[in-house]
C-alpha cells in the first residue's frame, strides 16, 4: 500500500519520505525511533486508561490532516470517547507533558500537539 504525502523540504529526511511517497507508515513506530518523547507521551496516555482502546494494539492509520470528513456520529464519538478525555488528562498533568520536549525541524517543541495529531489515526 502506498500513501501520498507531500514531499519534504530540501534536506529533510524524517519518516523516510522520498519523493512524496511513503509505504506502511506507522506514526507510533516512527516516533519510537525518531521522537522518543512523543512515544513516551503516547505510552503514558495509553497506560492511563482514559481512552477506550490501546494506541499500539493495531497499525496506525495514516491521517495527517487539518480537517476530517466523517459522519457526525463518528466525530461525536471521537470527541466524547477519546479527544475530550485526552485533553482533560493532559490538562491535569500539564506540567509533566510540557516538560516532555523534542527537537522538531531544529526547534524545541512540546509533545502535546504531536500526540494529539496522531491520536485520530489510532481511534
Amino acid at each position: 500500500m502506498l500513501i501520498y504525502s507531500p514531499p519534504l523540504d530540501k534536506g529533510m529526511t524524517e519518516f523516510n519520505v522520498s519523493k512524496g511517497l511513503t509505504s506502511q507508515f506507522d506514526l507510533w513506530k516512527a516516533n519510537q525511533i525518531d521522537s522518543s518523547q512523543v512515544f513516551i507521551g503516547a505510552k503514558i496516555l495509553n497506560n492511563s486508561g482514559v481512552i477506550p482502546f490501546d494506541i499500539f494494539e493495531k497499525k496506525w492509520t495514516y491521517c495527517f490532516c487539518n480537517y476530517f470528513i466523517a459522519r457526525r456520529s463518528v466525530i461525536e464519538d471521537y470527541l466524547k470517547s477519546t479527544l475530550n478525555p485526552t485533553l482533560d488528562f493532559i490538562e491535569r498533568n500539564k506540567d509533566a507533558f510540557e516538560l516532555m520536549k523534542f527537537n522538531h525541524r531544529g526547534k524545541e517543541e512540546t509533545i502535546i500537539p504531536f500526540l494529539l495529531e496522531g491520536l485520530f489515526g489510532s481511534y
